[in-house]
């Protein structure tokens, strides 16, 4: 048994032989199918006299037109940087980032109710608030593997980047590449 879609020659060999005085069970072996299948076939050719695909409507984007847009153009900046960098020379290329991770779910939930029971008790989900932890991290990394990873304590701001550039990258950097000197500093948009 197959869970395919039938083409329009087996949905009208399914016909013919209903015609022919077949039960559903007989035309289901006969041709190798599913029941449901030949009833369905059967039902809609009884019902609407032709056996013709429904026009299905198409599946929902789960982006927007804004967010299509914005990947778009940052897949273009992404290229743009290939092309200006290719023949770059990254052996003393030092990359950074940071980044937050928490301990609570991030996004939407998704909840499936019945209308007009939004309030009800089961259907709220609670904000938990404590023991919620949150912790900032920032690190490097070049060619000649990873650097430095570290915590940022609180939340983090221009003065407290500019100090773990000071404090943490620049002498971590010294210590991997003690004879090179800063000369590029390349920031992609």
């Amino acid at each position: 048994m197959s869970t395919r879609n039938l083409n329009q020659e087996e949905r009208n060999q399914i016909i013919i032989l209903h015609g022919q005085g077949l039960n559903i069970s007989q035309i289901a072996v006969e041709l190798n199918l599913q029941r449901t299948t030949v009833r369905r076939w059967v039902r809609r050719y009884e019902e609407e006299g032709s056996l013709t695909e429904r026009v299905r409507a198409p599946r929902r984007r789960a982006i927007n037109e804004e967010q299509l847009h914005n990947m778009i153009e940052q897949k273009a900046a992404r290229v743009r940087f290939a092309r200006e960098y290719r023949d770059f020379d990254f052996t003393y290329a030092i990359f950074s980032d940071e980044k937050c991770f928490r301990s609570s779910q991030q996004g939407r939930r998704n909840l499936w109710r019945i209308d007009n029971t939004r309030y009800e008790p089961r259907n709220v989900i609670p904000n938990a608030e404590s023991g919620r932890v949150v912790v900032n991290m920032w690190g490097w990394m070049s060619a000649a593997g990873p650097g430095e990873l570290a915590f940022i304590p609180g939340r983090a701001n221009g003065h407290t980047y500019r100090d773990v550039l000071h404090n943490i990258m620049l002498p971590t950097v010294r210590t991997v590449y003690p004879k090179q000197t800063c000369q590029n500093f390349i920031f992609p948009r």
